[in-house]
């Protein structure tokens, strides 16, 4: 993967002189010396960490934008529950151990009754033979008259992609892809996206008629994003979580 020669721009950027952080001198406006031996440390490590997992980890929270090229011939895997090729927004990995995570199928959780929460319908023992897991499945599809079969024999599949052509992205630096509230979305939902501040799918359901897998508001921050991408004639961000480096 190639960044952006636009870094430079960027780079340049942060090597000005700020004229909140420092007295005015009267100097005319220009790069200076001093600011650039303050910024030096961080500027290396900006660019240093750019897809390193490590680096990315060390520094979570990024604060970098890149302009990213995915050269020809590159391999990229998708995985899961379906023999289909994703019609909708969606995740790439490079790593195919990435994908595999996501080539499997879901198994849906019981309904609970009230005062009841996971697991308490286990029992004393949960380590149940296989047999008894395994007809319990059978007879809950035979009680509900879905005729599906028993989730032992379903399958995953796991979908691997060639470039034909060089493509661009967005990388997002730190651990972009990750989830949660201590600043690892910033760039993305202040920056990018604007501030909007929506905990709801409401978007995606009201496009694709159903609610989207994973965490409250993440996929209409891909949407958002994606349509980001497509203004910007960019085919989509690279970010990176825990289990890897993804493409949206």
């Amino acid at each position: 993967m190639y960044l952006g020669n636009s870094l430079a721009a960027i780079l340049a950027a942060l090597i000005l002189p700020s004229t909140q952080a420092e007295p005015s001198t009267g100097q005319s406006f220009g790069p200076s010396t001093e600011v650039a031996a303050q910024r030096g440390p961080g500027v290396f490590n900006a660019v240093y960490d750019s897809l390193h997992k490590w680096g990315c980890t060390v520094h979570p929270n990024g604060m970098s934008i890149f302009l990213a090229t995915v050269p020809e011939g590159v391999l990229l895997h998708h995985g899961n529950d379906r023999n289909l090729t994703p019609t909708r927004p969606d995740w790439l990995a490079y790593e195919i151990e990435h994908a595999e995570m996501f080539a499997r199928t879901r198994r849906p959780g019981p309904p609970r009754g009230p005062g009841k929460h996971m697991g308490d319908d286990r029992g004393d023992d949960s380590t149940e033979p296989r047999e008894e897991l395994r007809r319990r499945d059978e007879g809950r599809a035979a009680l509900l008259g879905t005729g599906e079969t028993p989730l032992e024999e379903k399958h995953g599949w796991l979908h691997t992609y060639r470039t034909t052509r060089p493509l661009r992205f967005l990388y997002v630096d730190g651990m972009s892809g990750d989830k949660g509230n201590s600043g690892v979305l910033d760039t993305q939902q202040y920056i990018l996206r604007g501030d909007k501040d929506s905990k709801q799918d409401s978007r995606a359901e009201q496009l694709f008629g159903d609610k989207p897998r994973g965490p409250p508001g993440e996929y209409d921050l891909v949407l958002d994003l994606c349509d980001l991408c497509a203004d910007w004639k960019l085919q989509g961000v690279i970010r990176t979580e825990g289990a890897g480096f993804e493409i949206i």
